[in-house]
């Protein structure tokens, strides 16, 4: 039988309800033993982790939901204690259904040890570190990225002034990944470097004879500070890189090749969607409920795939209030965001790159006329971006996967929609059905 230590994590402490399998089959009603159970306060000090090492149990589960929950696996780690995670969202959707409305830490720690017992022998109802490790390192690289904003913004007014010949260069300025920070930050900066730079020559004669008045100290520390923020996302780069390339995740790098999906992008969906499986049911297949409309039939609803894009950002949610009903975005916002930044820069068309410039003439090829707004295939009306013979033009002209050129033709031939945004929005949400498709092919 079993014995599980569910932990609720608080900013300083950790409320433990320490419960047996066997104790689990005695109780009747859940509610009524949540609300006269005293659960263990374990406080973050020396004296309460040596208390916290002398509880007998097979492992303690946690809820990843923070900066706190961190300091505890950490600490298990260090003294080789067992511990699981499990998600939140469905330890509270097992409270409700246990009559558990109210949210407190007595509750909660119960419910994670109820839970838990339940699903003991379920590998798939526990989450795994991998995907949790990936998820804090992006979100650090990201606070990183956006806290050198602000830096980046005030150096270009600074450039205006005092050397606008290099205005232009600078706004043009990228950092690729992996790679350290641009020299030209180091020669803004006045660091020596022993770097190759093809472009010392022109850029030395428009700083000296640039009709500004020349870099201020204030405008070298700027250089200087973004120059460390640079630093601080390589190593962090660098981390999350390795995390990547761990074995368990090669099958999904095998399908993000196909869609040409940056790395940065790559780690933030597969903080949300390692491993597949959590989406699928027992039998490793989509969940596939049928439901009746209001003329009487039945139509199929693919709840695994719904749950799939409320995980990626792309969810919706219903909203009524008195006569007003209406739709909001739902799910996690920085996996939104990561979509909309791979159909802008992988996806959107830009007519001066030479391989865009082919797929736009493959687009205008005299069979594919006239314009491919709808094409009929064998007395079917068919969207470009489901005419086989278009995508495949289109990719061999552009030398681009298949899935790529879709996405694109889909993004340049929205008939419904002239607003950018949505058809942004729209492609990410055709991309996001596109990989769920392709990954719950993984065995």
């Amino acid at each position: 039988m079993p014995i599980v230590a569910g932990c609720d994590v608080g900013k300083t402490s950790l409320d433990v309800c320490v419960l047996s399998s066997e104790e689990l089959q005695t109780i009747n009603e859940l509610k009524k033993y949540a609300r006269k159970y005293k659960p263990l306060k374990i406080t973050s000090d020396a004296e309460s982790i040596e208390l916290l090492k002398q509880i007998e149990c097979d492992c303690f589960v946690l809820e990843p939901t923070g900066s706190y929950t961190y300091l505890w696996m950490d600490i298990f780690d260090q003294y080789e204690i067992p511990y699981r995670l499990v998600s939140p969202m469905r330890v509270r959707n097992y409270a409700k259904y246990k009559g558990m409305v109210n949210k407190s830490d007595r509750n909660d720690c119960v419910a994670i040890a109820a839970y838990s017992l339940e699903e003991f022998h379920k590998s798939r109802a526990f989450l795994g570190v991998e995907r949790l490790n990936v998820r804090e390192l992006f979100l650090s690289l990201n606070a990183t990225t956006r806290s050198r904003n602000p830096t980046e913004n005030r150096l270009g007014q600074r450039l205006q002034r005092e050397c606008p010949e290099l205005e232009k260069t600078y706004k043009g300025m990228r950092r690729r990944w992996l790679q350290p920070a641009p020299t030209l930050l180091l020669e803004i900066a006045g660091i020596e470097h022993d770097r190759h730079d093809p472009y010392k020559k022109s850029r030395d004669k428009k700083i000296n004879e640039s009709i500004g008045k020349g870099f201020s100290s204030h405008t070298r520390d700027l250089a200087r500070h973004l120059i460390q923020f640079y630093d601080m996302e390589l190593k962090l780069e660098e981390q999350l890189d390795a995390e990547l390339r761990n074995p368990a995740f090669a099958p999904y790098h095998e399908i993000f090749d196909r869609f040409k999906m940056p790395n940065r992008i790559r780690a933030a969906l597969l903080s949300r969607i390692y491993p597949i499986d959590d989406f699928l049911g027992d039998d490793r297949k989509p969940i596939i409920e049928y439901v009746e409309g209001k003329n009487g039939q039945r139509s199929k609803r693919d709840r695994s795939e719904a749950a799939f894009k409320l995980s990626l950002g792309l969810g919706k949610s219903l909203y009524q209030s008195g006569i007003k009903t209406s739709w909001k975005k739902s799910g996690s916002a920085y996996a939104r965001t990561a979509l909309w930044g791979y159909v802008t820069t992988v996806c959107k068309m830009s007519r001066k790159k030479a391989n865009q410039k082919e797929f736009i003439g493959a687009v205008l090829e005299p069979q594919f006329r006239p314009h491919p707004q709808v094409q009929t295939s064998d007395g079917v009306l068919v969207q470009p971006w489901e005419n086989e013979r278009l995508v495949k033009a289109v990719a061999e002209k552009s030398e681009e996967p298949i899935e790529v050129s879709k996405l694109r033709l889909h993004y340049e031939f929205q008939a419904h929609t002239k607003i950018a945004d949505q058809r942004v929005m729209n492609t990410a949400s055709k991309a996001c059905r596109m990989l769920y498709k392709e990954l719950i092919k993984i065995q």
